[in-house]
């Protein structure tokens, strides 16, 4: 495991949580046999990933997720505002963030969530750009830098680029 990076080689640098959990044959830790010589993937398939506290690792990997769709939440209400006023701003933005997808989306330390907020951000730039009579070439390159950041993010940000050719020769 040492050899294959997947475990600390060091007794010391391990978390203390992990330390005394360890010493006290804790079932929530894998406790690693002296003859294990397979890869790493397999210690996953035999012992699970269970070798450290896991409700402090989800914590920790969807707080981000979290933050990125409440943004992206606000962002929609920005969009609904842009589009049809204040009040179907709100309503757009309550569909949106008690849909169960999005709401799935932000279980899951996957990347839909900075996914979601780099194409809203992006269509509401976008129909922002479009609804002034004097293009900017600030607001350019901060659209281009979020198409590309979008597209980075999943490959269906590509979609952004059909809704500017929508909306420029509609």
């Amino acid at each position: 495991l040492i050899d294959h990076n997947f475990f600390e080689s060091e007794w010391e640098s391990l978390n203390p949580e992990y330390k005394q959990a360890y010493k006290n044959n804790n079932p929530n830790y894998i406790h690693w046999e002296t003859d294990d010589i397979t890869p790493p993937a397999n210690y996953i398939a035999r012992y699970g990933a269970n070798f450290i506290p896991t409700y402090s690792l989800l914590i920790e990997a969807r707080q981000l997720n979290a933050l990125l769709l409440a943004l992206s939440v606000g962002v929609i209400f920005l969009l609904g505002s842009v589009v049809g006023g204040p009040v179907i701003g709100l309503l757009t933005a309550l569909l949106y963030g008690f849909n169960p997808l999005v709401i799935s989306a932000g279980l899951h330390a996957y990347s839909e969530a900075l996914f979601l907020l780099l194409f809203n951000l992006g269509l509401y730039l976008l129909i922002t750009f479009f609804q002034q009579k004097k293009y900017s070439k600030m607001r350019i390159v901060i659209l281009g830098i979020v198409f590309g950041l979008c597209f980075s993010t999943k490959l269906v940000g590509i979609m952004l680029l059909c809704f500017y050719v929508l909306f420029e020769f509609v």
